[in-house]
């Protein structure tokens, strides 16, 4: 799959997020069962690091933003996928030349690097306090 059909793929995938944030927290409330939850927090009857953020993001979505997010990470979250989606955008309606290509890959997988780590940073800082 070449770059720009990959930045297709992942930029509709973003399209779909949307919607997903609303239909998610409602599937958990009415069809319980079906839509168990956290499996994590199931298992080990502990809140895992990403806990509260589908809720958090369609609170935002919503503008229901009358109290505080249910996970700290809910704004930086948000402000992220709207970033890569126009990002995304951007890269799907450019015509790149192979080492323009080359050049944006690099950077896209160090970027991308640096959020995992961000987010492994997260996760040991989470567990370290609720311990």
């Amino acid at each position: 799959m070449n770059y720009r059909r990959f930045n297709i793929v992942v930029l509709l995938a973003l399209l779909a997020l949307g919607p997903a944030l609303l239909v998610v927290p409602w599937a958990q409330e009415h069809l319980g069962l079906l839509y168990p939850g956290c499996a994590l927090e199931q298992l080990t009857g502990r809140s895992c690091p990403m806990c509260g953020l589908t809720t958090g993001l369609r609170d935002l979505v919503a503008c229901n933003t009358g109290h505080g997010p249910a996970n700290p990470l809910t704004v930086p979250v948000a402000i992220l996928v709207l970033l890569e989606t126009a990002a995304r955008a951007m890269l799907c309606t450019l015509r790149l030349s192979a080492a323009s290509v080359e050049r944006t890959k690099r950077w896209d997988l160090r970027l991308h690097a640096v959020l995992l780590v961000a987010y492994a940073a997260y996760c040991v800082t989470f567990y370290s306090g609720h311990a």
